[in-house]
């Protein structure tokens, strides 16, 4: 058996909160990495249209 040892960082954000943060144009940056950030926002996700 190996076990493995790591660092992790929780945050306490549920994905409701995400979606506001989205639907009111503030940051996400800190809830997710980068490249989900971009996708969430070329994909217009969580809000009212596409944003490339």
């Amino acid at each position: 058996m190996h076990v493995f040892l790591t660092d992790l960082f929780a945050l306490d954000v549920s994905a409701t909160d995400i979606r506001q943060a989205v639907s009111e144009g503030r940051s996400i940056a800190r809830f997710v990495p980068p490249l989900v950030e971009r996708y969430i926002h070329v994909y217009g996700l969580y809000s009212n249209g596409y944003h490339a």
